[in-house]
């Protein structure tokens, strides 16, 4: 998979919305791995962590250091970067295809 990144404050953070980012964000909210099926419904708080932990780790991935609270780095945020990330989050946690794929079994 291509590696994503979104502009924030002038500069590309990487996007990666693995299972560091995912468990560390359902362990800041106190949700459960459940909850991920009903992302679209998230709140504000939800949505910003989830942002926060995918950049952070995307960042770790590409071997620098966000180096900034939740607060400061979501400080720095345009209207349009929760759209974006949103698309990038979507495409990294349901693969194209594979939410057809679990509700139906393949025929030989």
């Amino acid at each position: 998979m291509a590696r994503k990144f979104i502009e924030i404050g002038g500069k590309p953070y990487r996007v990666e919305a693995n299972w560091n980012a995912i468990s560390e964000f359902l362990d800041d909210r106190g949700k459960k791995l459940s909850d991920m099926e009903h992302f679209q419904d998230f709140n504000t708080g939800d949505l910003n962590t989830l942002l926060y932990r995918s950049v952070e780790e995307g960042e770790r991935l590409e071997g620098r250091d966000l180096g900034m609270t939740k607060k400061d780095f979501l400080a720095l945020m345009g209207a349009g970067t929760l759209i974006e990330f949103l698309t990038i989050f979507t495409k990294q946690y349901v693969p194209e295809g594979e939410s057809e794929e679990a509700g139906s079994e393949k025929k030989a």
